[in-house]
């Protein structure tokens, strides 16, 4: 825990408001980059988060990290989120802590957004999280599905690839995409949480991406995507603490999957449009 005058200098940092944070819902394991434009600070020792930052009210009265960075150091703390009539507050506690290096964030953490015009040629954005249980940019495993759903998740790969055979082979390529998508659609979690994600606009889940298609999975209540309609996917992969690489991708929806729950999806879109360099740091990865 920090003490003397590295807490003092960290502490002014907070109450200065301009540091971007990262808070984790402890409950639901997402995370959500909050910038310094939506914080400031109280004179009680709290940070409260502007209610037009909009993407937290459901994690209200729930455990959450908070991380930061001072003068490129980590550093983290844990709270509850609580409700105020001046906006959402993050009580700062006494015990701060350095992030350790194996805590960091993680080499391939993700920021994503989708977007479209509408009939008034004006954009639309739709908000995309990368659910924790999935590896974005790694070939899927077998492994990675959990022992309490792989009989269904066999049974619904078996069954797409059957369907597709016989309507649209050419859209089944590799295969590799329908390991994520058969284990979306048979998780219960996916389900379980359909009322409870953050936010007021219920996000798109991003579970798939390699240099040829992308995977989108829909809870309930989420926005649609439209079969043949086309979308841009802008994409942050960071890389370190320090380092983020911004990819732009046009992509159209090819086909839709979906299983017995009426409250789940998973959008194929085949990507149109992407940059020769970017093509090849997702195909890289893919390997």
């Amino acid at each position: 825990m920090l003490k003397g005058l590295e807490k003092e200098n960290v502490l002014k940092t907070l109450e200065s408001g301009n540091i971007d944070i990262i808070v984790k819902d402890m409950t639901f394991g997402m995370n959500v980059e909050i910038q310094s434009k939506y914080l400031s600070f109280n004179p009680q020792g709290i940070l409260l988060v502007s209610k037009s930052f909009g993407t937290l009210d459901k994690s209200v009265g729930n455990q959450i990290s908070v991380q930061f960075y001072v003068n490129q150091v980590g550093y983290c703390f844990d709270s509850t989120l609580q409700d105020s009539s001046q906006g959402l507050a993050i009580v700062i506690p006494k015990n701060i802590g350095r992030v350790k290096s194996s805590s960091t964030l993680n080499e391939k953490s993700f920021r994503a957004k989708l977007f479209y015009f509408d009939e008034n040629k004006k954009t639309v954005t739709i908000p995309c999280l990368v659910p924790d249980s999935y590896s974005l940019l790694s070939r899927p495993v077998w492994n990675d599905v959990p022992a309490s759903v792989q009989d269904e998740c066999r049974k619904l790969m078996t069954q797409f690839v059957n369907q597709r055979k016989t309507q649209s082979p050419s859209l089944i390529g590799n295969g590799m995409h329908l390991l994520p998508i058969a284990c979306y659609l048979c998780d219960p979690e996916m389900e379980e949480n359909l009322d409870t994600v953050h936010g007021t606009q219920i996000p798109l889940d991003l579970i798939y991406i390699d240099d040829e298609k992308i995977v989108f999975g829909k809870r309930k209540y989420a926005q649609e995507l439209e079969l043949e309609s086309d979308y841009t996917l802008s994409l942050e992969v960071r890389l370190s603490a320090f380092l983020t690489r911004s990819i732009l991708i046009g992509c159209t929806v090819s086909d839709i999957y979906a299983a017995s729950s009426p409250d789940l999806e998973c959008y194929l879109c085949t990507i149109t449009q992407i940059k020769a360099e970017d093509e090849r740091f997702i195909a890289e990865r893919m390997k």
